[in-house]
């Protein structure tokens, strides 16, 4: 729980960089490289569309971000326990290693559960992503060519410094 407000408020954070054209954070571009949601694409499209997403929209992509962050180190950490499992093989009883063999093995399978009961929340997240793609294909079907050309010489400006 104390996970989610956190990367929402990265995510906020990221949404007002893209808004004001600022650069990203390490830990918020370490944050999409977790991530499965296309975070920054999201931010970038809502941004250029001139909208927000809903709270309830935001409380989604955090939430899966959460859980893809969670499952990432616990994977880390399992892979890691299970690496340093042979090392010890020689110092262990045959059944106390057996017994940590199957704890690790029913810790893995209840990740596995878990990870799947989040179904409806990674299709929440998905449903996300189609409404921005779709705000993304009519924003491109609106914008004149001398529209995005005017679009694109504003920003390399920016990001040189110049204010245009």
């Amino acid at each position: 729980n104390a996970l989610r407000p956190r990367i929402r408020a990265m995510i906020e954070s990221m949404a007002d960089k893209v808004r004001s054209d600022q650069a990203l954070s390490p830990a918020e571009i370490s944050l999409l490289g977790v991530a499965s949601a296309p975070l920054y694409k999201i931010m970038a499209v809502t941004n250029a569309r001139n909208i927000r997403l809903a709270a309830s929209e935001m409380d989604a992509l955090a939430e899966v971000t959460a859980i893809d962050m969670l499952n990432a180190i616990v994977q880390r950490m399992l892979d890691q326990v299970a690496a340093g499992l042979g090392g010890n093989a020689r110092n262990a009883d045959a059944e106390h290693l057996e017994r940590f063999a199957r704890q690790l093995t029913d810790v893995r399978r209840r990740m596995a559960e878990r990870e799947s009961s989040v179904s409806q929340k990674v299709n929440r997240t998905y449903e996300i992503v189609e409404r921005v793609v779709q705000i993304e294909s009519t924003l491109q079907n609106e914008m004149s060519a001398g529209m995005a050309a005017s679009l694109s010489f504003s920003r390399a400006l920016s990001a040189q410094g110049v204010r245009p």
